[in-house]
């Protein structure tokens, strides 16, 4: 779901960088939305087409919007929790996530944010990551993240 024209530059980005690997990437439904609402009302119908398959939802849009998607699907009673996977795109967790507001944990929310790597609590975390087994935590054991362990490990 997208807020911006520039999605679609992404996208096509995206299937330039597809056509040199050997992978590939199913997209069901991609459209220009500008309110939780009209979210809301394309989830619904995939809810109901696809109930209990993984449903991967990219949200291309201002963080405010994503973080009012999150909770009006959390509350829908209708909307499934399991099967959903939203990515945040951008630095989307660079904004401020309300640590109070309970519906952002009910559902799997990815996204990135830039963290300075001198303060003391990031050095604590990456030299844990570091020492964590891969095959247990993809991507762990190395003295940096990558996002590739986690695209592989949706598919």
């Amino acid at each position: 779901m997208t807020s911006a024209v520039r999605w679609l530059y992404r996208l096509q980005g995206l299937f330039q960088e597809l056509a040199l690997t050997n992978e590939s990437i199913h997209i069901q439904v991609v459209r220009h939305v500008s309110s939780a609402e009209q979210v809301l009302a394309i989830l619904v119908q995939v809810e109901q087409a696809n109930r209990f398959g993984h449903k991967y939802v990219v949200l291309d849009c201002p963080v405010t919007l994503a973080q009012e998607v999150i909770v009006t699907h959390v509350l829908n009673p209708t909307m499934g929790r399991r099967t959903y996977h939203y990515l945040i795109s951008g630095l989307g967790m660079d904004e401020p996530w309300e640590s109070s507001i309970v519906e952002y944990g009910a559902v799997n929310v990815t996204g990135f944010r830039i963290v300075d790597p001198g303060r003391k609590v990031v050095r604590d975390f990456m030299s844990k990551w570091s020492a964590l087994d891969p095959t247990n935590f993809p991507g762990a054991g190395k003295p940096s993240i990558s996002v590739s362990p986690y695209i592989s490990s949706l598919n």
